[in-house]
């Protein structure tokens, strides 16, 4: 018991210290190494939800840095952890989905768990993001599998 009280402090101080080095990288315009530091404490699950300012900076600078596979996975742990910013985070997803990973059948799906009622601007986007999909779809984008996110 004693050693995983102490397993669970130490990892504590460095998730502590690591919140303060992302902040620090994120800020010098470093997406790329705090996302790697995240990496490192979070697991092999990413069991880790960081505080949502440091999330929000995180997925905005991997966005800058086109670094999409990292920017999707943070997106679906905003989906998971902060249900206030899941519409906008969905919205986000798709559009990766559609331009960046060609899979326009997952951002359908992604667009299918959005509520009906938006704000106007949200909704005019999810149009738009839907009729983009659809014509990938159309052109003929295949795709290997669409997942439940």
């Amino acid at each position: 018991r004693r050693a995983e009280a102490l397993q669970l402090t130490e990892l504590r101080d460095g998730r502590t210290a690591a919140l303060d080095l992302m902040a620090t990288h994120l800020a010098e315009g470093h997406a790329n190494i705090a996302y790697a530091i995240y990496r490192k404490y979070a697991g092999p699950d990413g069991g880790w939800p960081l505080p949502d300012t440091l999330l929000s900076s995180l997925v905005a600078g991997l966005v800058q840095q086109k670094m999409w596979p990292e920017c999707m996975a943070l997106l679906r742990q905003v989906i998971a952890n902060y249900p206030t910013q899941a519409d906008a985070a969905r919205l986000k997803l798709a559009q990766m989905l559609i331009e960046a990973e060609q899979r326009p059948r997952q951002a359908l799906a992604v667009l299918r768990k959005l509520p009906p009622e938006l704000p106007e601007a949200q909704d005019h986007r999810r149009t738009q993001l839907k009729s983009l999909a659809e014509q990938a779809i159309e052109e003929g984008e295949l795709e290997v599998a669409v997942e439940d996110w």
